[in-house]
């Protein structure tokens, strides 16, 4: 890329580029033109922008222009607080990302925010940044965004898990008829304040305690809002069938726009539920039903390593859980139910197998020798089964333990990957992470799915990682090159574009990102980030 003028400020001219305009179309040869953080004109041929003033003028020949990727189920709640640049998720080319995932996220925090924290370990650490402004909401949570200031533009769902702790006098129980309406008057309260929809993880304490009558009346909240429910669902494994039919009912019944996160189908003998699951999501439309769902591009995933213990397990606080676990008659109980099974549980040991679940991230750093065992290694080592040492190493870390699990066969996230319901996620966790999704997944989603299988042109799946998510999450100035719309846009070398990061050493930023424009202001150029940051809190 040369920069060939340096003239006027607040403009820049992009010339002779491809252009993926993120709709889906055909690309084409022809410039851009940026002012005051737009995209003012886009030209097609040969026509340059000689006719305008430009503080810089860019030649793009031998680069392709893209929007901005957005990551539809971002985990950066937490260190976005004390770190205005994210640099596993910007050099990916992600410049907007969509937080409060899972039902657990910072705020609304209304109750003792020690107590809450400990809710949040698993997802972001010790110290997940809880303050009082922070807590008070929605809109204070964006206020402290903004003025820590961020390089991504950065939207917000309203957790489902924080509604419950500050509605419930036992948010690890079932809420009543008064409690229920306490959280549906506080889950509008949060959408007025700009939250972009709600979310919930409903395999996590204290979401997972929700009944259906709780989860019919939030959605018919944000349905009246316009905005949409993000779920974990129950299960992603063996009930999975059941597990949609309860989410795809409540959006029948209550109208609201249902986006299941992070969609799979875990444990290869579930490879054969493919085209019962294929099934529903056809016949969601003649339900009236509007669905989609995001997808990160990998086999393997990364969670919380509690998410391995039944649900009984998860009454009470995180706290207790831990007390739980030293006692021996309710270790050999959870070593059983893990052998056995439980109705509507998604037992990890089932579908992935202790020899298929590593560990991902600890607190202590006398334990990062473990990080990348799997747990059959970590018994070994331990000198124990992997179930007992499983159980060690939560009560050591204090829950601050993530795993990675391989779970399910390519051709089965092929199969997802292509439908016209799903857009591109990363799911990354931040805290130690040894999953190379944090730092690829977009640029793996290329590399691995339009370059090397041919899955997808490279205009759909563009599409897929950035327009598709704008439009489920009403994100209506970004996610596409058009005139009008916001200037956050990428230019890249197509055939140099992968990841580069694997599970043995994630930590790596992907190739053939040259630059990085959010807001109209150059967030990366050559590797090199950009000051200040340009990044916007995104309220719906």
């Amino acid at each position: 890329m040369k920069i060939l003028e340096k003239t006027l400020m607040g403009s820049t001219a992009i010339t002779n580029c491809r252009i993926i305009d993120g709709t889906g179309s055909t690309a084409w040869k022809g410039s851009i033109l940026i002012r005051e953080g737009k995209i003012e004109k886009i030209s097609r041929g040969s026509e340059t922008f000689r006719c305008f003033s430009a503080e810089t003028r860019i030649d793009g020949e031998g680069l392709t222009a893209l929007p901005g990727f957005i990551d539809t189920h971002s985990h950066n709640d937490s260190d976005a607080l004390s770190d205005p640049v994210i640099a596993p998720k910007l050099l990916q080319g992600i410049t907007t990302e969509i937080m409060g995932q899972d039902g657990l996220s910072l705020a609304p925090v209304i109750g003792e925010p020690a107590l809450w924290a400990t809710y949040l370990h698993g997802f972001y650490g010790e110290s997940p940044g809880l303050s009082g402004e922070v807590c008070s909401g929605t809109g204070g949570y964006l206020d402290a965004l903004e003025r820590t200031g961020s390089m991504a533009n950065y939207g917000y769902l309203v957790p489902h898990g924080n509604l419950r702790f500050a509605g419930m006098e036992d948010p690890g129980g079932e809420a009543d008829s008064r409690e229920v309406e306490k959280m549906a008057l506080l889950l509008r309260e949060e959408l007025d304040q700009g939250a972009m929809g709600w979310s919930t993880g409903l395999i996590y304490p204290p979401c997972c305690f929700a009944s259906l009558k709780e989860m019919s009346a939030l959605a018919e909240v944000a349905a009246r809002a316009g905005k949409p429910f993000a779920v974990h669902q129950r299960s992603e494994s063996d009930d999975i069938l059941a597990s949609m039919g309860e989410l795809f009912g409540i959006a029948e019944k209550s109208g609201v726009h249902l986006h299941l996160s992070h969609f799979k189908i875990c444990g290869f003998h579930n490879a054969g539920l493919l085209d019962q699951v294929l099934g529903m999501i056809d016949a969601a439309p003649s339900r009236g039903i509007s669905f989609s769902m995001d997808i990160y591009p990998y086999t393997a995933g990364s969670t919380a390593m509690s998410a391995m213990l039944p649900p009984w397990m998860k009454t009470g606080s995180p706290s207790d859980m831990l007390e739980k676990l030293k006692n021996r008659d309710i270790r050999a109980r959870i070593s059983q139910d893990m052998k056995t099974g439980l109705p509507g549980w998604d037992n990890f040991v089932s579908f992935a197998g202790f020899e298929k679940i590593y560990v991902g991230a600890v607190k202590n750093e006398e334990s990062r020798y473990l990080v990348g065992k799997s747990l059959c290694e970590l018994g070994e080592l331990m000198n124990a089964t992997p179930e007992e040492a499983l159980f060690d190493l939560l009560i050591r870390e204090e829950n601050q333990v993530t795993m990675v699990d391989y779970y399910t066969e390519e051709r089965i996230l092929e199969a997802l990957l292509a439908r016209k319901e799903a857009n591109l996620c990363t799911d990354g966790l931040l805290k130690g992470s040894a999953h190379p999704r944090t730092f690829g997944a977009f640029p793996r989603f290329i590399r691995r799915f339009v370059r090397e299988k041919g899955l997808l042109s490279l205009e759909e799946a563009v599409n897929k990682m950035t327009l598709k998510g704008a439009e489920v999450f009403g994100i209506h100035d970004r996610g596409v090159l058009e005139e009008g719309k916001a200037a956050d846009l990428l230019l890249v070398q197509e055939d140099l574009l992968e990841d580069r990061g694997t599970f043995t050493d994630p930590a790596v930023h992907p190739a053939g990102i040259t630059g990085i424009f959010i807001n109209g202001e150059p967030a990366v150029f050559h590797g090199q980030v950009g000051d200040p940051p340009a990044g916007k809190t995104l309220r719906i």
